[in-house]
């Protein structure tokens, strides 16, 4: 991953864990998401990359897109 700013809050409560991610730019990178997590995208993407148990699919994403992740292995290319 090339160097980039980058910002990164975590809070954690008892059992919960809230954090907040923001890339300025993104170049090629892979990304496992935490297993029982939950995750919105607060901006658009024309396109993404991503995969679940290693089958990779592109996509565009919304804002406002929510993601539900369970035990299956789930990374953002």
């Amino acid at each position: 991953m090339a160097d980039q700013p980058s910002v990164f809050l975590k809070q954690e409560w008892q059992d919960i864990a809230v954090e907040y991610g923001w890339l300025e730019e993104v170049g090629d990178f892979e990304f496992a998401m935490p297993k029982q997590a939950i995750s919105v995208a607060f901006l658009p993407h024309d396109r993404v990359t991503w995969s679940v148990d290693g089958t990779m699919q592109t996509t565009a994403l919304p804002a406002g897109s929510a993601f539900l992740y369970g035990d299956r292995e789930f990374v953002w290319h």
